[in-house]
């Protein structure tokens, strides 16, 4: 099966799926988000990614990509809130499992004290797997106001 990037062209997942094995994610980042989506954009390639690289994901243990919980979520809301490709046969009914096997994990292994990337990445992802893609974006946008929007005198 021929998979495509962002742009429409031919791309192949397997040798980023060995850098992501070897923990190499600035690598798969750079390339994930140069070649697998351009704001909103996708291609086959984006959803094969999301459920190849979730196996691996899900053996992460000390250090987690949490990057891979933004990039599932933008899949998603590519997918189902933008309509922007149709989802293929092949992936319909995994995509979703994927993420919450990914969510059940990372919340398994959410340091006590976690990162804005951290909590940002459990956000995106809880809000793709319940589809209120909206209110993830409040959320990304209003990130860090929150103190000052407190201190608003309504």
């Amino acid at each position: 099966m021929e998979l495509t990037n962002c742009f429409g062209n031919e791309c192949e997942i397997k040798p980023y799926l060995e850098l992501y094995k070897n923990k190499e994610y600035v690598k798969v980042r750079e390339w994930l988000w140069d070649e697998l989506y351009h704001q909103g954009d996708i291609g086959t390639a984006s959803i094969a990614w999301v459920l190849e690289a979730n196996e691996i994901f899900l053996k992460q243990t000390d250090d987690l990509d949490w990057d891979y919980l933004g990039f599932v979520y933008r899949v998603m809301q590519s997918l189902e809130y933008y309509n922007f490709i149709p989802c293929p046969d092949w992936a319909k009914t995994k995509y979703r499992e994927c993420a919450k096997k990914a969510l059940n994990h990372a919340m398994n292994h959410l340091p006590e004290e976690p990162t804005q990337e951290q909590q940002l990445s459990v956000l995106c992802v809880t809000c793709a797997i319940t589809k209120t893609y909206d209110s993830y974006t409040l959320l990304e946008y209003g990130w860090g106001y929150e103190a000052k929007i407190m201190e608003l005198d309504f």
